[in-house]
């Protein structure tokens, strides 16, 4: 949800626009990377997208949203683009305030968002275009307190980071960037 849409956990724009027009418009704007965000609801979710959130694209209905998220890394990488997953929420509610998206472990272990970051990677290790991983994005404060760097508490972004990217490299792919 961002300014009044329901992303429905999955890449805005697809009721919109047919995917192969989005990607002939990023061409023409010479784009040649794009920053996929993703939320770790999605990818647990097995009900799929309602048939509107894909209404210009009917050839993705019926699909989950990690489906459709599979989709849209399949057609940016057949099309040349350079893909950087990005976890940038851990719901589908894609910002702001005190939304349970705070911290990478907001709701959630830094264990299971470390585990859902390697099941991401392995996912499409075997894709070259995929070339990235924003581990999390706008790390921010909850009501209680701040992440910080180097405590050691649960709240340690430096832990949790390095945790994430040690696993990513060796347990599913050591040429993410």
């Amino acid at each position: 949800h961002h300014a009044g849409q329901d992303s429905h956990g999955i890449p805005l724009g697809l009721d919109r626009v047919p995917l192969d027009g989005l990607l002939a418009d990023f061409h023409e704007l010479g784009v040649n990377t794009v920053r996929l965000p993703f939320s770790n609801e999605m990818i647990h979710s097995t009900a799929a997208v309602p048939d509107s959130a894909v209404g210009a694209n009917p050839q993705l209905r019926g699909r989950t949203p990690l489906q459709v998220y599979d989709a849209v890394v399949d057609a940016l990488s057949r099309s040349g683009f350079a893909v950087v997953l990005n976890n940038h929420t851990n719901t589908s509610r894609w910002c702001c305030g005190i939304d349970g998206n705070e911290r990478w472990n907001s709701g959630q272990s830094t264990q299971q968002w470390a585990d859902d970051w390697v099941f991401m990677a392995r996912r499409y290790a075997d894709d070259p275009r995929v070339v990235g991983a924003d581990l999390y994005n706008e790390v921010r404060r909850d009501v209680l307190d701040d992440p910080n760097w180097g405590l050691g508490d649960a709240h340690d972004w430096y832990a949790a980071a390095q945790l994430a990217a040690d696993r990513i490299l060796t347990e599913a792919d050591p040429d993410l960037l």
